[in-house]
């Protein structure tokens, strides 16, 4: 008898041993180590990520996708899966993140230890003279290849593998998810799986998910015994606001439970940790009997079905997220749609359409700068030319959220901004002018009109190409958080005079996005008087948000000849209200 202590004879042992007769979530639950698991540092079995991770071993699936909130465990099926794909049915196997650099750092921080920390990998692992096989995006083991990269045409080409593993699919561009499963090159054993969050309907992520036989995660209500699906309507609280309309977050959390959907149970569980764990006890996934491409399944995990997820916390998310919509920011919404409920969103092209009869009135009641009765702020945006400079006027309520717009048109020359300014009794802060053109001679008038302290300067704008915003770091010294505007902190330059002045860089898709959101609720909270000139009306219907490629939105001219400046002014005027504090329009940093 051989004796398994000469090493030639343990590793032929050891590599001949058949596979273990574990599911894949059973083999992971006893050997995956994950480095950074908020329950602890070995992989949970028992909850929503066993059949993802078990398909892998299912003969009759070849395209496996996951559309699960954030913090649903996406790395940790990807680490396990790629533990089990190198130790039990080897294979080789291409990962795709969202770019290279973020591969690479995952490989380094999480997937490397992830295999060290398993012993049936561990001992894989190339080392001694084959060290070099050990790369900082590829490891080549004995009997496989494992490689990463970022989602691009580069890394999704020429070699032929058994196994592809993709994370966050729902940001790549289009094109990729077709390119990487071409790599399967039509094997009879092939295993793709996906997992991201939802994202946009009508893009490649979307498309490849519902042409899987979908299965939505649910729960047998211990009450009745009803097979029903986790959705946001079971999720019910009452509204309290203060005697300022702040959120009373005490009330509204207290009152927190998640309600079976069957009329006739009603049972109500309670958002506490016993509570959530008597909801998800008994989880399952329940089959949409769709149909489908043969071989392809989409398991979709909203974070109601979490009970490591407080649903007071998801209350609050979606209450901050109304009251944004209701500012005419639907940032929030969106995030909480694609993050939370894992869900896709319908982002529709558009184009903004004018109200005037709910607030019916005439701005030249107001030619002479006289007050509005429900007036707290005034507002003047100046979006120059090469010759003149259109202008728009705007009155705020802060109380109603109502506005009037009280003049617009263009004028000529400097002295008539200075004169309109005078006429309708603007102080300096409340003027916001378009730095874009000749911003020398925007500076040089400016010190003529305002003097030499730039902090009582008019306001400098620029807007920029920048999707999320500008990060603050707002809260309190023991409760920090950082959050995402529409503007930016100053910026300092010198014209050629050597004048100093101040810009305010913004978002140029938010704040139309914002004032595009504003129209839309109507109400009077964008004003336009009855007498509103045919230009105005024209340049505010000039743009529309289109789709320049699958899920990437652009604010553009309709026509290339259209004037677009007053509606340029308007969304200068989201801007300045957000600097003063009339909007607040801003997005919790997620940490991406």
């Amino acid at each position: 008898m051989i004796s398994l202590e000469n090493p030639y004879a343990r590793a032929w042992s050891e590599n001949h041993a058949p596979r273990q007769d574990l599911k894949p979530s059973e083999w992971a639950a006893e050997n995956v180590y994950l480095t950074s698991s908020p329950l602890g540092a070995k992989y949970q079995a028992g909850g929503h990520c066993d059949e993802i991770l078990d398909t892998l071993a299912d003969p009759d699936v070849y395209e496996s996708s996951a559309v699960g909130h954030t913090g649903m465990g996406k790395s940790a099926i990807l680490e396990s899966a790629s533990c089990w794909i190198v130790a039990q049915a080897p294979g080789p196997t291409l990962v795709i993140g969202q770019t290279n650099p973020t591969t690479t750092d995952w490989m380094e921080t999480r997937m490397k230890p992830a295999f060290k920390n398993c012993e049936a990998t561990e001992r894989l692992l190339p080392r001694g003279a084959n060290r070099h096989k050990d790369r900082k995006d590829a490891i080549i083991f004995p009997s496989m290849q494992y490689l990463t990269g970022g989602a691009n045409l580069t890394n999704t080409q020429e070699v032929s593998m058994r196994y592809t593993l993709g994370d966050e699919p729902w940001i790549w561009n289009h094109g990729i998810i077709g390119e990487l499963l071409k790599r399967h090159h039509d094997r009879w054993n092939r295993k793709s799986l996906m997992v991201a969050q939802g994202g946009f309907e009508e893009t490649e992520w979307h498309h490849h998910t519902k042409n899987g036989l979908g299965f939505d995660r649910g729960f047998v209500c211990c009450e009745c015994g009803t097979e029903q699906i986790f959705q946001w309507s079971g999720v019910n609280y009452e509204k309290h606001r203060d005697g300022n309309d702040e959120w009373e977050w005490s009330k509204i959390f207290a009152s927190v439970h998640y309600q079976c959907q069957h009329p006739e149970c009603g049972k109500k569980f309670p958002d506490t940790a016993q509570g959530r764990h008597q909801l998800t006890e008994k989880s399952l996934y329940i089959s949409r009997q769709n149909s489908h491409i043969p071989g392809r399944v989409t398991r979709y995990i909203p974070a109601m079905a979490n009970p490591r997820i407080q649903l007071s916390s998801l209350v609050q998310e979606w209450l901050l997220a109304e009251d944004a919509w209701k500012n005419g920011d639907k940032e929030p919404r969106k995030q909480f749609v694609m993050k939370r409920l894992a869900q896709f969103w319908v982002e529709k092209p558009e184009v903004p359409k004018l109200e005037t009869g709910s607030d019916p009135y005439l701005k030249a009641q107001f030619n002479n700068g006289e007050k509005w009765e429900k007036e707290h702020a005034r507002l003047m945006k100046i979006d120059v030319q090469k010759v003149g400079f259109w202008v728009v006027i705007r009155a705020w309520s802060i109380d109603e959220k109502k506005s009037r717009l009280l003049w617009e048109g263009k004028v000529d020359t400097y002295q008539t901004l200075f004169d309109l300014q005078n006429r309708y009794g603007l102080e300096h802060r409340d003027v916001f002018i378009d730095g874009r053109y000749n911003v020398d001679e925007v500076v040089r008038q400016i010190y003529t009109h305002c003097g030499e302290n730039i902090d009582q300067h008019w306001n400098i704008l620029l807007g920029q190409d920048s999707a999320k915003g500008y990060q603050f770091e707002v809260g309190t010294p023991k409760r920090p958080r950082k959050v995402w505007k529409l503007y930016s902190k100053y910026q300092y330059g010198t014209t050629s005079r050597s004048q100093r002045y101040r810009t305010i860089n913004f978002s140029n898709g938010r704040a139309k996005d914002a004032l595009a959101g504003i129209i839309e609720i109507g109400d009077g909270m964008f004003g336009v008087p009855m007498d509103a000139s045919q230009n105005y009306i024209v340049q505010m219907q000039s743009e529309t948000k289109r789709e320049v490629k699958p899920g990437t939105w652009r604010w553009e001219k309709i026509k290339s000849h259209y004037h677009n400046h007053m509606w340029d002014c308007e969304v200068m005027g989201i801007v300045a209200c957000t600097i003063r504090g009339i909007l607040k329009i801003e997005l919790q940093d997620d940490g991406k």
